[in-house]
């Protein structure tokens, strides 16, 4: 599960709260939920947001239940798919890798680095998943975490070539 929070300035804690997986007709009912939880300041909602890898405004940690993979640094992918940072930047911004930020430092899942290449798969699935919505901290969770329709995580199915499958379910996202 991914949350995404929005700060207002430098506060602490976010201000609203919300699971992209989640959102479905009773958004509105979690939004005032977690408006009121942090405005409030609700312990309850702090360790949730805590509980679910939220910490300053970074993914800290995994949900339990996701896919596990190791996280590269830029230069680990470089060295990994035998390219420079640049290249990895440019390939980041075509969505060809998506990365996220985790202790403050940008890094990418090692499971969508296939045979010293980025997954092919990958960059059609991250732009619908963008188009849908999802920033790239949302899509990486979206990708890592078990799918209930799939039955297996969304990267899971792609590295076993079922793209289309895939595509068909973040796309009933909308």
């Amino acid at each position: 599960m991914t949350w995404t929070a929005a700060w207002i300035g430098a506060t602490r804690y976010p201000l609203v709260m919300f699971s992209t997986h989640r959102v479905r007709s009773d958004y509105s009912s979690q939004l005032v939920l977690s408006v009121v939880s942090f405005v409030t300041g609700v312990t309850d909602g702090t360790r949730a947001a805590a509980s679910h890898g939220w910490e300053d405004g970074y993914v800290v940690d995994e949900t339990p239940g996701m896919y596990p993979t190791e996280w590269l640094t830029l230069p680990d992918v470089a060295e990994a798919i035998g390219e420079t940072v640049s290249r990895v930047r440019r390939l980041l911004d075509e969505s060809a890798l998506i990365g996220s930020r985790r202790d403050g430092v940008l890094k990418v899942p090692a499971v969508f680095l296939v045979d010293g290449r980025p997954l092919s798969s990958l960059r059609g699935t991250a732009i619908l998943l963008h188009d849908v919505g999802f920033g790239d901290d949302e899509a990486i969770g979206w990708l890592l975490t078990p799918e209930d329709t799939l039955g297996v995580a969304p990267i899971e199915s792609l590295l076993a070539g079922r793209k289309a499958e895939v595509r068909r379910v973040a796309q009933a996202l909308l």
